[in-house]
């Protein structure tokens, strides 16, 4: 308990200078916004490019952005609170909605815990989607089918043998993650099974070092990017996301406002400034269907989220019980072939970072950021290096095990019919690309 008034003490200080984090102060206090946008722009002038090069799965077209509401939603008032629309649900209703997409399998001490498919070894959770301002603060909207469920409710961790593992969890957030910023950079990860809420204390967690969180869970993007609907577009690489960790500090601050979490971690007025343009506000407006909130469906000023109250209760069924084994999905005879394609599109990914990496880090040596000691370039870029290696191994462990697992029929349970991951070769980014901004294109005619 300790720890969690610490924790709480400490987040409450640093929000103090969360504006002074963001921008950049001098010691007597005058902000400059200037001189921290230069330094940004030292610090990520080649990570956009090398986030998207690297841009690995096709991404779904993002809604189309609302108008400034008239109505100013600035106030933490996040509606009726859980229940009022029905109820009834327990964690059973995951069991049923997320089995298109992926396996469940039992993972001690947590129990049943979700596997997502059609993913790629180096994706993470909460990227494919974009930040909105909700009446709960920062909102997460997910482009995926499963991004409802699993962003806003239970936990995420890292499985060794699984990859992201998901736990269900019976309470609804704008978005389950802590928060890092400075220096020109904005990051969130998510939060570990370990992180438990206590009303009037915070998070039982430290916060401030992070520690039980992977250092590869962590997204970071340039400042002016964080309110992009594209932010995948913007998010630096793993590796990358090592050295910026140690460039920030904390900033996580939820609270519970009419039986709602808010999440307070970063000042609307401190990311107006700094995108340098007003950010929408929308208001939650709660459907009865998971169908009508997949992808976060935008009405003007209203934001269309399923988010039911759940019971805390034992289901009455498993998904042992409801969902015959995926073993019947893989062949290990056909498998085996497209291991080896996928091992062999993965090493070439990693070459190709690998030369990217030493090509940029070859540019800051020759003319270092502004503001940067050579020295602490020096470690920075070594640290990146330390970490790409341990990336190209996990993801490399990850591809081997899964292959392992069909080979001995050892799957979860579920109704899912892709491919557990989804690799393309780097030539083969440019053309997927390129067909969904014809689509776009199309769309608008």
């Amino acid at each position: 308990m300790r720890r969690g008034v610490l924790t709480s003490v400490m987040i409450g200080w640093v929000l103090m200078s969360n504006g002074a984090l963001l921008a950049g102060c001098d010691d007597d206090g005058r902000t400059r916004v200037r001189e921290s946008a230069r330094d940004e722009r030292a610090w990520s002038q080649d990570d956009d490019a090398q986030a998207s090069e690297f841009r690995d799965e096709e991404i779904p077209a993002a809604p189309g952005r609302a108008q400034l509401a008239q109505a100013n939603f600035g106030q933490y008032s996040p509606g009726p609170p859980p229940g009022a629309y029905g109820g009834g649900f327990d964690v059973s209703l995951f069991y049923y909605e997320l089995a298109p997409y992926g396996e469940w399998v039992v993972r001690e001490p947590y129990g049943w815990v979700w596997i997502p498919y059609d993913v790629t070894p180096s994706w993470r959770p909460y990227s494919h989607g974009h930040w909105v301002w909700t009446e709960c603060g920062w909102t997460w909207v997910s482009y995926e089918p499963f991004g409802w469920a699993t962003y806003h409710y239970g936990r995420w961790y890292y499985d060794p043998w699984y990859g992201w593992a998901w736990i269900p969890g019976t309470e609804w957030s704008p978005a389950w993650v802590a928060w890092r910023a400075g220096r020109g950079w904005i990051g969130w990860a998510p939060l570990p099974p370990a992180a438990v809420y206590r009303p009037g204390f915070g998070f039982d967690f430290d916060l401030v070092s992070c520690r039980g969180m992977h250092r590869f869970s962590w997204c970071f993007v340039p400042a002016r990017y964080f309110c992009e609907p594209q932010v995948i577009d913007h998010i630096v690489r793993p590796n990358r996301s090592v050295s910026i960790f140690n460039l920030t500090v904390n900033l996580t601050n939820y609270s519970v406002v009419n039986q709602r979490f808010v999440n307070k971690s970063l000042k609307l007025e401190e990311i107006e400034k700094i995108v340098r343009r007003p950010v929408p506000r929308y208001k939650i407006y709660d459907v009865e269907d998971v169908r009508h909130a997949r992808g976060g469906n935008i009405r003007k000023d209203l934001i269309e989220l399923f988010r039911p109250k759940l019971k805390d209760a034992k289901p009455a069924k498993t998904p042992k019980e409801l969902f015959r084994p995926l073993k019947e999905r893989f062949k290990p005879e056909d498998f085996r072939r497209e291991f080896d394609r996928d091992r062999h599109v993965l090493d070439e990914r990693m070459e190709l970072e690998r030369r990217r990496m030493e090509e940029r880090h070859q540019r800051e040596l020759k003319k270092p950021p502004m503001g940067i000691d050579p020295n602490e370039l020096r470690r920075s870029q070594e640290l990146e290096r330390d970490a790409l290696k341990e990336q190209m191994q996990r993801e490399r462990r990850l591809l081997e095990r899964f292959n392992e697992r069909v080979q001995k029929g050892q799957f979860g349970n579920g109704k899912v019919d892709r491919n557990r991951f989804r690799l393309t070769p780097p030539g083969d980014d440019k053309d997927a690309n390129k067909g969904k901004d014809d689509q776009k294109k199309g769309k608008k005619k």
